[in-house]
């Protein structure tokens, strides 16, 4: 199985790094030095100090760590609130019994002081969260910016190399040679060639375009190809399913076609192409297998002249796609699953 591309995944996940740490632990030892000068009467204890700071973090990474990805990530909103509210519970209780006398005299008994201590307790929790979630929309606004400058690189490529420029020159060559015979097929052949040229040029302003297009476009290839093709090859196209109203990337499919015809047919031996469309309920299953000639058995591999490709897929449909290639026993396939729009 070919993986898919998870550029994002991981900055999306980001959490607090060593850098928040030391932010926080400055900040923490800076509040509680401060305090110690506002009553001089008390002496600076480190250790005290650096129990406060881990009073503040536990809390914040354990809700970071645990109760956001466990919870919130995975889209249970009901149930990270009411657990969120369960843990504020147990950390303003393990904090108000940690407390002394003296914490809370000046405020009357420790029940008078509990309310005081859990919305500070909260707004620790909520300032931590905050800081998260804004670390996360920076960075999810980085990998946007990226997956757009990369989208349009790949569609600068598309518009530079659509078609094989030998595809073009070996039907240019086909159609002279029909036309010097004065055969009947010279103009259904120029025709073909210049609605390719056309649905190039449509491609190359859309981000998106019929599906009937598309398949058109395979068959109009398919058809400028048979042309060179001896009686030792054996080409089919099968399509299958509910074609119409269907929108799909223009030029995804050619590649993997182009790829078939690039490494799997020969005029020595006998070699074939076998291509299966079928569509239902906006969902598009693609098959193609063509034998792999002895003379490139040992040299073919399952990335062949197809990683452009794979990344546009990944950029265009992200999760929304599944493909599989493999070659052995002399035959080359590729299957595609793909949810369109």
């Amino acid at each position: 199985m070919v993986s898919t591309f998870k550029e994002s995944s991981k900055a999306l996940k980001a959490k607090f790094g060593w850098s928040d740490l030391v932010i926080f632990v400055v900040v923490t030892v800076l509040l509680g030095t401060m305090s110690r000068i506002e009553k001089p009467e008390k002496t600076f204890s480190l250790l005290d100090t650096l129990i406060s700071t881990s009073s503040v973090l536990i809390p914040i990474y354990i809700n970071h760590f645990l109760l956001v990805p466990r919870f919130f990530d995975k889209g249970h909103f009901t149930r990270y609130v009411i657990v969120f509210v369960v843990f504020w519970g147990i950390v303003t209780t393990l904090s108000a019994l940690s407390l002394d006398a003296h914490d809370y005299e000046k405020y009357g008994t420790i029940w008078q002081f509990i309310p005081l201590l859990a919305i500070g307790q909260l707004m620790i929790l909520l300032v931590g969260l905050t800081m998260l979630f804004t670390k996360r929309a920076i960075l999810q606004t980085q990998v946007k910016l990226k997956n757009k400058v990369l989208i349009q690189q790949m569609e600068m490529k598309l518009l530079k190399a659509q078609l094989n420029p030998h595809f073009l020159f070996n039907s240019l060559n086909n159609i002279y040679a029909l036309s010097l015979d004065s055969l009947p097929e010279t103009s259904d052949t120029i025709l073909k060639l210049s609605e390719l040229m056309r649905y190039q040029l449509q491609s190359s302003q859309k981000q998106t375009l019929p599906l009937a297009d598309e398949l058109q476009f395979v068959q109009n290839y398919i058809d400028l190809e048979r042309i060179r093709l001896t009686e030792k090859s054996d080409v089919q196209l099968h399509i299958e399913g509910e074609v119409a109203h269907q929108q799909i990337a223009p030029m995804l499919l050619i590649p993997f076609i182009e790829n078939s015809f690039k490494h799997g047919i020969n005029t020595i031996q006998d070699n074939f192409i076998h291509i299966f469309i079928h569509v239902q309920h906006h969902h598009l299953s693609f098959d193609i297998k063509n034998s792999i000639p002895s003379k490139n058995a040992k040299r073919i591999s399952t990335k062949t002249g197809l990683d452009n490709t794979q990344r546009r897929l990944n950029l265009l449909y992200k999760n929304q796609y599944d493909l599989n290639i493999t070659a052995e026993n002399n035959t080359f396939k590729v299957h595609l699953e793909l949810e369109l729009t």
